[in-house]
């Protein structure tokens, strides 16, 4: 894992961090069995997951499909993380994938090896 300084506060990364603008789709099941789909596209991506822009006024669930809109690649994903105060009524939200791919996003994300 590494560790990266902003401030006075140390994040640790589980694998690089890319800009990279990719038109995705999220996806969900309400309760009411309805299925919801948002288009939007990711801002910053890494193996593990990615921060995604959404034309949203809910945060969604849990538990998310995203479709990669190019590659037509789907994953199962959990959100992290939103703020709904984004630039042009935009909500950014985190999410983790499932499983970490290092290829899912287009682009070759290796994933660390853990240190012993």
């Amino acid at each position: 894992m590494k560790e990266h300084t902003r401030g006075s506060q140390i994040e640790r990364r589980r694998s690089q961090r890319v800009l990279l603008a990719v038109p995705i789709q999220v996806e969900w099941t309400t309760a009411e069995n309805e299925i919801v789909s948002l288009e939007g596209k990711t801002q910053e991506v890494n193996a593990h997951g990615a921060l995604l822009q959404l034309n949203a006024r809910h945060r969604p669930p849990a538990s998310v499909i995203i479709t990669h809109g190019v590659t037509g690649r789907s994953a199962q994903a959990q959100a992290v993380w939103t703020d709904n105060a984004a630039q042009g009524g935009l909500m950014r939200l985190a999410v983790a994938l499932a499983v970490p791919s290092e290829t899912f996003w287009g682009v070759k994300i290796p994933i660390p090896q853990e240190e012993d």
